[in-house]
Order: C-alpha cells, then sequence, then structure tokens
C-alpha cells in the first residue's frame, strides 16, 4: 500500500496519484475506519445468510464458489476496498460502478480477471444510470453499497440516485449508505470538525496538509446532515433504515426495500 503523500491540487480529482495511495488515505483520513469496513460486510453478508436459512450450515469454506448468496452492486467503487470481502467470499455476483479512470485502471488490474466481478465506466449523474446499463449488469440487486460516494455527486442529483438505487434492489434487499456528514447545527458542526482535524493529526497528517486538502475538497465533497440523508433515504421509498456507523462527521445506514 503506497503511503499518502499528495498535495491536492486547487479542485481535488481521483487522480492516478490518489489511486495509488487511496487505502491508506481513508485508513487515515476516516475514523473507525476499519470497524465500519467490517461492519458493512458483516450486516450485509448475515442479511443475505437470513434468507438462505434453509442452508445446514452457514461455514463459508463449505460452501465458497458452490452457489451464490446473491448480488452486491457498489457505487463508486474506487479501489474495490468494500466490494473486496464479496469478492473473496465467491458466493456474490459482483457489479463495480466507477467513473475515475485512475481508479478503473486498478478495479480491472485487482479483478478484472475474477468470473464473479463486473466493472462498469458509469457516472451516475446520468439519469437511470443502473437501470440503462442492464444488458451488462444484473437485473436486479440484492444489496447495493455506498460508501462515501454519493457526497462528491452534486445535492441536485442525490435523490434521484437513491431512488435508483430502491429502484434497483429486488423486494428484500439492502443498501448500505456511508456519507461525511454535517452536525446539526453550526456550533456542534464546529466541535465536530475540529475534533477530526485534531484526528488527522494524530494520523501524521501535518496541519498544513490537513489546510490544503479542505480547500481542495471545497465545493466538491458536500455533505449534508445526517437527518436530511435519512429523510432522502426515506423519500425514496426505504421502510427501514437504522443508523449502525456514527463517529464525528460520519455516518453510515443500512436500509432495506
Amino acid at each position: 500500500m503506497d503511503k499518502d503523500n499528495v498535495i491536492p491540487p486547487a479542485k481535488w480529482e481521483f487522480n492516478e496519484e490518489v489511486a495509488k495511495c487511496f487505502d491508506d488515505m481513508l485508513q487515515r483520513s476516516i475514523p473507525s475506519y476499519e470497524t465500519m469496513r467490517s461492519l458493512t460486510w458483516n450486516i450485509m453478508h448475515n442479511h443475505h445468510i437470513n434468507k438462505h436459512n434453509h442452508l445446514p450450515d452457514y461455514n463459508l469454506r463449505k460452501y465458497k464458489g458452490r452457489f451464490k448468496l446473491g448480488n452486491v452492486l457498489d457505487l463508486g467503487a474506487s479501489r474495490g476496498e468494500a466490494l473486496r470481502p464479496f469478492i473473496e467470499s465467491e458466493c456474490y455476483n459482483c457489479d463495480a460502478i466507477e467513473v475515475s479512470e485512475p481508479m478503473l485502471d486498478v478495479l480491472r488490474e485487482l479483478y478484472g480477471d475474477k468470473d464473479n466481478v463486473r466493472i462498469h465506466n458509469i457516472d451516475m449523474r446520468n439519469p437511470e444510470f443502473i437501470q440503462r446499463n442492464t444488458s451488462d449488469m444484473r437485473k436486479s440487486f440484492t444489496g447495493i453499497l455506498s460508501i462515501l460516494t454519493i457526497q462528491f455527486t452534486p445535492i441536485e442529483y442525490r435523490m434521484d440516485i437513491l431512488q435508483e438505487v430502491y429502484d434497483s434492489l429486488s423486494d428484500g434487499g439492502m443498501f448500505i449508505f456511508v456519507e461525511k456528514v454535517l452536525g446539526s447545527g453550526a456550533q456542534i458542526n464546529r466541535v465536530m470538525v475540529n475534533t477530526y482535524h485534531d484526528t488527522k493529526n494524530g494520523n501524521g497528517y501535518s496541519q498544513e496538509d490537513v489546510e490544503r486538502k479542505r480547500l481542495s475538497l471545497e465545493g466538491v465533497l458536500v455533505p449534508q446532515t445526517a437527518s436530511a440523508n435519512e429523510e432522502m433515504l426515506k423519500l425514496a421509498g426505504f421502510k427501514h433504515v437504522d443508523c449502525f456507523y456514527r463517529h464525528l462527521n460520519f455516518a453510515g445506514w443500512v436500509c432495506i426495500k
């Protein structure tokens, strides 16, 4: 894993330099990162296992590669870290959507030869971005992931994206949604952000590093409050929504159709 020594441009972009060190960047920038990743896999996997409770036992080593538990889609897959345990289990058909060419190159290098993976260059701002690509993708998904992705799309597209997610899930399908969020008010948000920056300092980023990245991300990463995200999920149609992860100004929700 390359170490994050990226000096970001004036406007943030997912370029080749970022793609090389992205895993290190996330580990040092996202509070409780490994816990969030582990929960994402365990919650989604246990949901699929529960839908196959007719199996005599749930030992993955016994069933590995012999059947598929479901179809999982990752929105904004970057290097495929969220999708990796699903791919390696060999119990899922996996689809990865990405728009950054350097990230797509890494995905193809890591997973392009896997029989249970399809990689797609798709811009989520396009209308019906999943439904219009069904010839190359599954007809419906039993699970969809959006891990720190939708925050990089303009706000005016987000409701349509979440609606497309809902419409593309099978009945009983699960959506896991992780985002950076704003505090519920200016004063709380300021405390959260300052504490978060202290955390990054503790992970080896200088104050100059933190400020440079913050300025680069302005207008590119646009968070909303947790309540605004929850309201959009409910408007999209999800009746069952709960928060499974929250650390400072990062939150994750599990939603079932």
